[in-house]
C-alpha cells in the first residue's frame, strides 16, 4: 500500500507482539510472563519509513526487531528515534547511546556495526538515553524566554496589556477574579470537606476522653521542651556574659 501524503499509526504491545502457538494473546498475560510471546513487527517495518520508539522492554520480552530482521530486503524503515535507549536490546540498530550534542549515528544493517549517519544503506539512529531531561529544560528555557519578554515588564509599564491582572486569581477581599471563576465549585467543595474534617475532629476530642488526655500531656511535654529550651539559653546568656566581664576587669 502506498500513499502519497505522510501517515502515521501509534502501536500498543499487542500490536507489535503475539502467541507464539496462534492463539489470541492479552495485554495483563503477556506482562505477567512475556515468554510465550514472538515479535509481530516486521508487517510495519516493511511499511514504514520512520520509527520512533517508546517502549518499556521488560526482561524476557520478545525483541521488536533483530540484527537479522534489519537484514531483509523488505525492511524498509531508514530512521529511527530510540527514546527508550536500550542498548543492543530490542531495537537492534541501537548499538549505543548518541548524545545531545552529537545525536545521530548510522548503523549498516549489513555489516551491523556504526558507520556515518548519512552513509548509503544506513539506519539513521538518535538514541539520546537522557533526552526526556531535555524536555523540562526546553520548556524551562522557553517559559524563562516569554516571561522575561511580556511578564517583567509589565510590573513597570503600568501592566498596558493585561497580563498581570489577566493572571490574578483573587481581588482584595479573597473572591475568585472573572477569569477563574470556574473554580468556584472546587472552592465550594474545599471549603466543605475541610469545614467536615475539622467538625470531624473537635467532635472525636469531645467524644474520647482518653484522647484529651493524651492531647493534654502532649501539650505539657511542649511547654517543658520549651522551659527547658528557654533556660538553657538563659544559663548560657549568663555564663557568656560571666566570661565576658571577668576579661575585662582581669584583663
Amino acid at each position: 500500500m502506498s500513499y502519497t501524503h505522510p501517515v502515521y499509526t501509534m502501536l500498543d504491545v499487542m500490536h507489535y507482539n503475539k502467541r507464539q502457538d496462534g492463539a489470541k494473546g492479552s495485554i495483563q498475560e503477556f506482562f505477567k510472563d512475556p515468554s510465550g510471546y514472538q515479535s509481530n513487527f516486521m508487517p510495519y517495518a516493511k511499511e514504514s519509513h520512520y520509527f520512533i520508539a517508546g517502549h518499556f522492554y521488560g526482561n524476557g520480552a520478545p525483541y521488536l526487531f533483530t540484527r537479522e530482521d534489519a537484514k531483509n530486503k523488505d525492511f524498509t524503515i531508514n530512521l529511527i528515534a530510540d527514546i527508550s535507549c536500550d542498548i543492543d536490546g530490542p531495537v537492534a540498530a541501537t548499538i549505543k547511546a548518541s548524545t545531545i550534542a552529537n545525536p545521530f549515528y548510522g548503523y549498516d544493517p549489513i555489516q551491523e556495526k556504526e558507520v556515518a549517519f548519512n552513509a548509503p544503506g544506513a539506519i539513521t539512529m538518535m538514541a539520546v538515553d537522557n533526552l526526556p531531561c531535555e524536555l523540562p529544560k526546553d520548556a524551562s528555557e522557553g517559559f524563562g524566554d516569554m516571561f522575561l519578554e511580556h511578564v517583567i515588564p509589565a510590573f513597570f509599564n503600568g501592566d498596558s496589556q493585561g497580563i498581570l491582572s489577566r493572571a490574578q486569581m483573587t481581588s482584595k477581599d479573597g473572591a475568585l477574579t472573572p477569569n477563574f471563576k470556574y473554580l468556584q465549585d472546587y472552592e465550594n467543595r474545599r471549603q466543605r470537606h475541610a469545614y467536615k474534617k475539622y467538625y470531624k475532629v473537635n467532635q472525636y476530642y469531645d467524644d474520647n476522653w482518653f484522647a484529651n488526655f493524651l492531647y493534654f500531656l502532649l501539650k505539657i511535654c511542649i511547654v517543658v521542651h520549651e522551659l527547658g529550651y528557654y533556660t538553657r539559653q538563659v544559663l548560657r546568656a549568663k555564663q557568656v556574659l560571666f566570661i565576658y566581664g571577668y576579661s575585662i576587669f582581669h584583663g
